[in-house]
């Protein structure tokens, strides 16, 4: 399985991903799953249901802690629907 980079608002300010989410999608074509962190972690940002920039920098790792169980969730029902 591949699983490419997380989306970052501000890294995506400074670096273009859409060559390395190219050639990940383009190496993936020849694996059986692959998994879109980036696309899935844009998406959420753009739908602010994950805004680091709006919480107080105490809360940030209790928000990270919520992205990563949502990012584990959504793993495991791929790998789940993989094996089937």
């Amino acid at each position: 399985m591949l699983v490419d980079m997380q989306f970052s608002r501000r890294t995506s300010t400074v670096i273009n991903f859409e060559q390395y989410l190219r050639r990940c999608t383009a190496s993936a074509i020849s694996m059986s799953v692959r998994f879109p962190a980036f696309e899935m972690m844009r998406y959420w940002a753009e739908q602010n249901m994950f805004n680091f920039d709006d919480v107080a920098e105490d809360e940030r790792a209790r928000l990270a802690a919520k992205v990563y169980d949502c990012i584990g969730r959504k793993l495991a029902q791929i790998i789940r629907a993989a094996v089937r």
